[in-house]
């Protein structure tokens, strides 16, 4: 099992959810992605196979602290708490 922090970014033409989380980012192409919906509840976990360049996607201003654990043989992803950014 293990935690971490991950930043939410605003979705990129996307009519199903408004935010997700690269759970998973190498300098390589495939990314684990985590469809968020408006709700920040985990819609889908699914593979992209091909670079994300992150100049070209919007942060949200929120992060969130993730657990990934190995079940089967699978990766499952649980978030465990969401930050958002207050302004001062």
């Amino acid at each position: 099992m293990t935690i971490y922090i991950k930043k939410i970014y605003n979705c990129l033409n996307n009519n199903e959810s408004k935010y997700f989380i690269l759970a998973a980012k190498t300098t390589s192409a495939g990314h684990h992605i985590l469809d968020l919906d408006r709700n920040l509840k985990i819609l889908r976990t699914r593979i992209l196979h091909k670079k994300i360049k992150l100049n070209t996607v919007k942060e949200s201003g929120m992060s969130a602290k993730i657990e990934k654990t190995k079940k089967n043989s699978k990766l499952h992803y649980n978030i465990l708490k969401i930050y958002k950014q207050t302004k001062t």
